[in-house]
């Protein structure tokens, strides 16, 4: 993740904001802690995420009017903020490229994580065999929404919707373990607390956790099933839908953050009845094949004597001209088929209020030059 903060580029987006000084100030004091908190339970995370957001400045994107909701004494009742820390990114920048659009709530980079075939008959295997539908090994693209904040006031709950085929979300109940300052213990849920005296289990503070997501019943963007994710999905999750509602434990008529951070994941999944699609699988098992063909020219005949000697054959693999080709060419088919599957895809953000109104927005996804966008 970028830990730098440019200043000046700083500056600049921030005054392309219609909104007032207090306003921004406000935002910026959001923008830090929500950066601070996602680097603090990256820290002390149990295992690594699979694909980070990229940090940049300042994006905002401002719902309606909703605006106001942070302006004072004539703040309506009801309001909702889009707000997000965004940045294009790829593998050999060493600082990101911050977008100049302000209507950018999400910058992702595809080529860096979670990316290809994830199904797999058996997951606990030592050498993966690939579960396939219709004999196809399937391009995934798994991009967390850890910085795709939701803010207002007043919200009872946000609902998501993906609106096209093989876009989805998957909802996932990782957790840490934190202590607070008297030093009680809690698992810790993207934020969301339960006390391990009161929840002896994890498992058990999961359920409590995930029953806070209802109305995800549906995968029909998916050519899988719930039940198939659960025993060949190799990269986690526990709820896979095509939309869900995130209920509010705590409303407050004071603005609050409300989506739980590093939970809700976005999916992508080719089309198998596409025929581009068809014709670049086709391009890509013959990839596949030779990246088996260069494994078996620098590990055939190789017994290692110890762990390093392996590692140290394997980094040489990595490291050789052959292999960089081939991922060049793979990362190519990847985004020829992202930008595919995202074409004219959008996603509904709806908040409903405690006092039972409901604010619509809706966000576009797109794709360019290896990085995943959602604007406004």
């Amino acid at each position: 993740m970028a830990d730098k903060f440019d200043v000046n580029r700083y500056k600049a987006e921030n005054d392309l904001l219609t909104l007032t000084e207090e306003q921004k100030r406000i935002i910026t004091v959001q923008m830090r802690q929500a950066e601070k908190t996602m680097k603090t339970e990256a820290a002390k995370s149990r295992k690594p995420f699979w694909l980070k957001t990229i940090a940049a400045a300042l994006a905002v994107a401002v719902v309606g009017s909703s605006a106001y909701l942070i302006s004072g004494s004539d703040t309506p009742k009801n309001g909702f903020i889009i707000t997000v820390n965004a940045a294009s990114y790829s593998k050999n920048d060493k600082t990101p490229t911050y977008p100049a659009d302000t209507s950018v709530v999400g910058a992702y980079s595809i080529t860096t994580g979670d990316n290809g075939p994830c199904m797999e008959v058996d997951p606990e295997a030592d050498k993966p065999e690939f579960y396939t539908k219709d004999g196809f090994m399937d391009y995934f693209c798994r991009c967390p929404l850890e910085n795709f904040q939701i803010v207002g006031k007043n919200i009872k709950s946000v609902a998501f919707k993906a609106n096209k085929k093989g876009t989805y979300f998957s909802v996932e109940g990782d957790y840490t373990t934190t202590k607070d300052k008297n030093g009680t213990e809690y698992f810790n849920f993207g934020g969301v607390k339960y006390s391990t005296k009161e929840y002896n289990s994890w498992k058990t503070a999961q359920k409590e956790f995930l029953s806070l997501f209802s109305d995800h019943d549906s995968l029909e963007n998916s050519q899988y099933t719930p039940d198939e994710f659960k025993a060949h999905y190799v990269n986690g999750g526990n709820i896979w839908c095509d939309g869900f509602t995130y209920n509010n434990p705590c409303v407050e008529d004071k603005v609050q953050k409300v989506l739980p951070n590093n939970t809700i994941r976005l999916l992508l999944e080719a089309d198998h009845s596409d025929p581009e699609v068809v014709k670049l699988y086709g391009e890509w098992n013959k990839i596949y094949e030779k990246f088996d063909l260069l494994e078996k020219k620098y590990f055939d005949g190789f017994t290692p004597k110890s762990y390093e000697e392996y590692y140290d054959r394997e980094e040489k693999m990595y490291n050789s001209d052959e292999y960089r080709n081939l991922i060049k060419q793979e990362d190519k088919i990847f985004g020829e088929l992202t930008k595919i599957i995202l074409d004219g895809a959008t996603i509904d953000v709806t908040v409903t209020y405690s006092d039972g109104t409901t604010e619509n927005q809706t966000v576009n996804i797109s794709y360019n030059k290896g990085n995943l966008t959602l604007t406004r």
